[in-house]
């Protein structure tokens, strides 16, 4: 039986093949300097890493790059993957009262024609099948809105 979780890895495979081809196009056999870190910082931000994660992975990637000698696409690919392991992995949950679970609020943002929409209608359907009550709300044009309504309706999430 496969998990939300793999369903859920699956579907996003696209996404994180198109930002990993990009990576190792403009890493190929170059060494690291200043512009090959402007270009993964391009990238990254492009594919909506965040400003925050992506100035982390580049400040870390430019350290090692001094300290470390690193130099190959299979080091810089590696040291990126180590990073956001770690960026990943360090959310620390918060705790409340009487062991009651915090709402989790979800804010997707992007550049037209990235998969906002459908991954989206995903993690609804994900989240509504694993007995979560699920509510989309959305700032956006009118014809987008009326797909998110849709979406939202086939995965019993709320429209708000």
């Amino acid at each position: 039986m496969i998990s939300a979780f793999d369903k859920l890895k699956r579907s996003l495979s696209k996404t994180k093949d198109n930002l990993l081809g990009k990576l190792s196009r403009v890493v190929g056999q170059r060494k690291v300097d200043e512009e090959l870190l402007e270009e993964i910082e391009e990238i990254l931000i492009q594919a909506d890493v965040g400003v925050k994660a992506t100035m982390r992975l580049v400040e870390s990637l430019r350290k090692s790059a001094r300290e470390q000698k690193v130099s190959d696409e299979t080091s810089v690919m590696a040291l990126l993957q180590s990073e956001i392991t770690t960026i990943l992995s360090s959310q620390q949950p918060s705790s409340l009262p009487n062991g009651a679970k915090p709402p989790e609020v979800w804010l997707i943002t992007g550049v037209n024609g990235v998969g906002k929409t459908t991954t989206i209608g995903k993690l609804a359907t994900r989240c509504s099948g694993d007995g979560k009550k699920v509510m989309i709300g959305a700032v956006i044009h009118s014809v987008l809105r009326q797909l998110i309504r849709l979406l939202s309706g086939r995965s019993a999430a709320e429209w708000t």
